[in-house]
């Protein structure tokens, strides 16, 4: 009976663990399929598209804009281009941006690295960044460290009512 118990339990146990990991694999999946848009602490929102490389494999480009909307920063509330690489085989990520556009040249780069939290939802981009700049003491990398949360759009069948 003892052994029979412990079985089911390791065997509950073990299910649930396949459950929680294909429930990962499937908010993976989602997030590649689809445009993303995250927002990190202090408001900053990154919209970010996946490409599979059509060379590397579990390998994405990583494309989109960038908003920042941090406080005591300049180059604020307008869309950067960003890019970068995704790795699905170990959910690291890097991606940076160039603080030039169309509205403002802030002579400026800042490179993010981390990885996305593929255990929790809504997924979390954990990434260190440095800035690096040009200022009056002259050439200067700042670091510092986000948390990206992915936004969820939900889309409802009856949009359309007749």
């Amino acid at each position: 009976m003892k052994k029979f118990v412990l079985f089911a339990v390791l065997f509950s146990f073990l299910s649930s663990v396949a459950a929680a990991d294909e429930q990962s694999l499937n908010m993976e999946n989602a997030m590649l399929s689809t445009a993303t848009s995250w927002t990190n602490q202090s408001g900053s929102v990154a919209s970010i598209s996946f490409t599979q490389s059509p060379s590397q494999p579990a390998t994405y480009l990583v494309s989109g804009t960038y908003v920042n909307n941090a406080a005591g920063y300049q180059c604020k509330g307008t869309a950067y281009p960003l890019s970068g690489i995704y790795y699905a085989n170990t959910q690291t990520i890097s991606f940076s941006v160039a603080w030039s556009n169309s509205a403002e040249d802030c002579q400026s780069v800042t490179g993010w690295t981390g990885y996305i939290d593929i255990s929790q939802s809504p997924l979390k981009m954990q990434t260190s960044w440095n800035l690096a700049f040009s200022g009056i003491a002259g050439h200067q990398i700042q670091p510092g460290n986000d948390t990206f949360t992915m936004k969820t759009v939900t889309v409802h069948d009856k949009l359309i009512v007749n």
